[in-house]
């Protein structure tokens, strides 16, 4: 009852700032969807802009350097203050033996400092990558970034320093009031993006069934080639 009367919460009090942009939901591609030419949105067919971002828990991670190995999932989240965040979090924890069957990697991209974001990485055990994506850079080539209205800032940071001791600056490491929207991309090995989902609607996230059904499609697709 806890987290649902906060999730509420938190929906109420932000309500105002979010409806102002359309909601995106999901888009599927076929796996053998040729890259789209180079243009400013990132959609399905697009070749997914590549990145090395440090782990929460050390080292670099690259896209390149992941793909080789098979396909992506790849998912942007505001912070581990955001309880819808956390809740999709754990619920790719709780599906990734399936994404890791299908021969995929899972990563997670955040602008929160890495002391943050492991500290929430070792709470909820995750075991997938943790990404710090500092001043939501990357976030920002996926055209992912929502600012944060002038008059909502005040009152977030209040929020926040009151439940956690930080606020937003704090958090992130940077005084830019900028969050990623929350989205999920599911990008071939080849690069190319066949599975999206992002509404700036912080509340709505992707079905992890959508996400298992469209790799499910590229193993199928893979072991497909493999035959003839």
């Amino acid at each position: 009852m806890f987290k649902t009367l906060l999730k509420n919460f938190f929906l109420i009090a932000l309500f105002a700032a979010v409806p102002l942009m359309g909601a995106h939901g999901a888009e599927t591609a076929a796996p053998d969807s040729a890259p789209a030419q180079a243009h400013s949105e990132v959609t399905v067919g697009s070749a997914a802009p590549i990145f090395v971002l440090p782990d929460v828990r050390g080292g670099e991670v690259s896209l390149p350097g992941l793909l080789t190995e098979g396909p992506v999932v790849l998912s942007f989240y505001r912070g581990s203050w955001c309880p819808y965040c956390n809740d999709q979090l754990y619920g790719f924890q709780e599906v990734l033996p399936e994404i890791e069957k299908l021969g995929a990697k899972l990563v997670a991209v955040s602008p929160e400092l890495p002391e943050s974001a492991m500290d929430m990485a070792l709470k909820k055990q995750l075991t997938f990558h943790v990404l710090h994506d500092q001043n939501n850079a990357i976030a920002r080539t996926y055209g992912l970034i929502w600012p944060v209205p002038d008059d909502k800032r005040a009152w977030l940071d209040g929020k926040l320093k009151e439940k956690h001791g930080k606020n937003l600056a704090e958090f992130n490491g940077i005084e830019t009031y900028e969050l990623p929207i929350p989205a999920t991309f599911v990008i071939n090995s080849d690069g190319t993006i066949v599975y999206l989902f992002k509404d700036p609607d912080y509340t709505k996230r992707a079905d992890n069934k959508d996400i298992l059904a469209a790799l499910k499609t590229l193993s199928e697709a893979g072991e497909s080639k493999k035959t003839k």
